[in-house]
């Protein structure tokens, strides 16, 4: 009788201590879940931005709508914790005026305050890639989103607005660049049937969008160029880069395109530099994000796959110096998306490990200046079929 008592005692004792394994397995598991994933109304917080440093966006694909998108936003501490929204394949966020603006398929969110949400009636699922921005001098956000062939064209959709309203237009054009000069917003269409390369400001105001003529860009199709940065503005003249990667070689050369806006006609290209790729390595070594270069002190700055950066001396309109990141060589760590601040170019890396960090690098010499490891991040990017398409540091908190 007591042997079957204690028995039964032990049964009792092993069942609690099983169940309270699950229930501290699930609840860690949920606990670790949550502190990275967020729902929504944290952006509704008055001061949610108060702390945060960087803004990372991923989203799945149009085909995987499914997998829905991440803003993921980093403290100073370096805890990641990320909202979910609708996939927008090759999406984008903005910043200006302390405030974070982000889309959905149907709706523009802006954080900052009290988050404020506006729905719009067409949908998105494509983006061009970090294709937004902010008007400061107009007080007025953008996006310009891949809208596909409509029955006459091919088509764009522009939103664009600030914390009164945002509107929305269909404009046609397919674009492969974007920039703004803080008053306009400036692309380069290329044309799916012939190949024939543009470039084009459109006008904004509250209540009106308004596309100029077009400027042709003569000479990249010939010469198998592609545009590979964003467009900056400078003294009334756009800039952009453009590289020819040989298939036989993995030479890739680089040149700086200059439009003159003012007088309506494209100026031509100047060579920046040239580098090789090895063979092992070249599927490591894509080119970084479309922001890519920065205009610096009469100096163009440009961070090409290769981790160098190629300078350009703008009043000589010459090639200056090159010299490298102090970051590998070997591209063990991955660098994909980069941002170019004012004394400093930052990177979001992912090292070999599978952890992330946020590294800055010198203008003048390369050097790396600080890290900032990053907590939580990988959790996102191993959980979820997405992909990695914009960053920026937050400048409101920028030090």
């Amino acid at each position: 009788m007591n042997i079957k008592i204690e028995k039964k005692k032990l049964y009792i004792i092993g069942s609690i201590l099983i169940v309270s394994v699950m229930i501290g397995v699930i609840a860690y598991y949920y606990t670790n879940m949550n502190s990275v994933e967020k729902g929504y109304e944290i952006e509704n917080k008055k001061n949610f931005l108060n702390d945060k440093v960087a803004a990372v966006y991923y989203s799945g694909s149009a085909y995987t709508p499914q997998e829905g998108s991440y803003t993921v936003y980093i403290d100073k501490k370096g805890v990641a914790s990320a909202v979910r929204g609708d996939a927008i394949e090759v999406g984008t966020i903005a910043q200006g005026k302390n405030f974070v603006v982000r889309q959905n398929e149907k709706e523009v969110l802006m954080i900052g305050g009290n988050l404020k949400k506006f729905p719009i009636k067409h949908k998105v699922h494509t983006s061009y890639g970090q294709s937004s921005g902010y008007l400061n001098k107009t007080n007025l956000f953008y996006f310009i989103n891949n809208q596909g062939f409509g029955e006459k064209q091919y088509n764009s959709l522009i939103r664009w607005g600030n914390q009164n309203n945002f509107r929305e237009k269909i404009i046609p054009g397919y674009y492969v660049s974007t920039g703004n000069d803080e008053e306009n917003i400036y692309v380069i269409t290329e044309d799916m049937d012939t190949g024939k390369v543009n470039f084009q400001s459109i006008n904004v105001s509250e209540k009106k969008v308004f596309l100029n003529k077009r400027i042709p860009i003569t000479g990249l199709k010939d010469g198998n160029w592609s545009i590979a940065s964003q467009i900056l503005i400078n003294k009334g003249l756009a800039y952009f880069i453009v590289d020819n990667q040989s298939d036989e070689s993995k030479k890739i050369q680089l040149k700086i395109a200059i439009v003159d806006i003012k007088n309506q006609k494209f100026k031509g290209t100047y060579p920046l530099g040239t580098y090789n790729i090895p063979i092992e390595i070249s599927n490591l070594a894509s080119q970084f994000t479309t922001n890519n270069f920065i205009i610096k002190d009469h100096k163009l700055y440009h961070l090409a796959a290769n981790s160098y950066l190629y300078t350009f001396d703008l009043k000589k309109m010459q090639v200056a110096e090159s010299y490298p990141l102090t970051r590998s060589t070997k591209f063990e760590d991955q660098a994909d998306m980069t941002y170019f601040g004012d004394s400093e170019i930052f990177l979001l890396e992912k090292r070999e490990s599978g952890n992330f960090e946020i590294n800055s690098y010198s203008y003048e010499n390369g050097k790396k200046i600080k890290t900032i490891p990053i907590k939580g991040l990988e959790k996102i990017v191993n959980k979820h079929n997405v992909f990695q398409y914009d960053f920026f540091m937050i400048n409101r908190n920028r030090e």
